[in-house]
């Protein structure tokens, strides 16, 4: 596991991977709560891009396990 700081850089890079990443942990009960896999990646792409202020953190981190393939 690597911990890097989320700065704009980071959240665009890991941008197109987001929705899938939080998906693939509950992909179950995200139905039960959001209805369609179309509307719960429109708000986990926001909430990903609003990260550095939805927690009130100005320098939020992200625990990420990167693989090569």
């Amino acid at each position: 596991m690597e911990l890097l700081t989320v700065t704009e850089d980071t959240v665009e890079q890991f941008l197109p991977d987001t929705p899938e990443l939080i998906w693939s942990t509950g992909p179950i009960s995200y139905v039960c709560h959001f209805g369609t896999r179309e509307l719960f990646g429109a708000i986990a792409l926001g909430f990903w891009r609003a990260a550095r202020v939805s927690n009130g953190d100005e320098s939020p981190v992200a625990e990420l396990e990167i693989v090569e393939h």
